[in-house]
């Protein structure tokens, strides 16, 4: 992992920039995507062009989270973010959605793992919670792979598409952190 000029950082086959103006139509595209839609906890779809827009210029810059563009292949292919950062506690939420044509490469993984290394090791966060609907496997396999601590799941937690979801619930503490930071990828 390294920082360029502070704007962005890479590891592995992925670099993390901060969003900008510019990626507005690929984050709409990618929302009006039924199933990244449908398997996401907090957004809905579709997203106007209008709505896209005023959520960027209500939203950026902002003070309490870190919001990531992923780019592989020398293109974006998804997003994630540090959320409800919790500056006196040192604790944040990890968000992320991979673009379906770019899934199942690994390129979640590795965005989950260079945020990680970067909230611990350059920004001082004490503790990361992850949360997904229990229909999202690929995120259960990425929160394992990447080594967080699997915390249950709360039941009924999310109404979302006309029904009740089931949330599952992962944690990395900075102690937790120590002891799988090697086996994290680009170590």
């Amino acid at each position: 992992m390294r920082m360029n000029g502070g704007h962005m950082i890479s590891y592995g086959p992925v670099n993390l920039r901060p969003v900008e103006e510019r990626d507005l139509e690929f984050l709409r595209d990618m929302m009006n995507d039924p199933d990244i839609g449908y398997s996401v906890v907090s957004y809905g779809f579709p997203v106007s062009a209008k709505a896209q827009r005023e959520w960027f210029e209500k939203t950026y810059p902002v003070e309490n989270a870190y919001r990531f563009i992923i780019e592989a292949e020398g293109r974006p292919v998804g997003t994630i973010l540090l959320g409800k950062l919790d500056k006196a506690n040192k604790t944040g939420e990890l968000g992320y959605k991979i673009a379906a044509a770019y899934q199942g490469k690994s390129y979640a993984y590795n965005a989950v793992c260079a945020v990680t290394r970067y909230l611990f090791e350059e920004i001082g966060i004490e503790c990361i919670t992850v949360n997904h609907l229990e229909s999202n496997k690929g995120s259960r396999r990425i929160m394992e792979k990447a080594g967080y601590a699997y915390e249950g799941v709360q039941r009924s937690a999310v109404y979302k598409n006309g029904q009740r979801h089931d949330l599952v619930l992962w944690s990395c503490s900075r102690e937790h952190y120590e002891t799988i930071r090697k086996e994290m990828a680009g170590i």
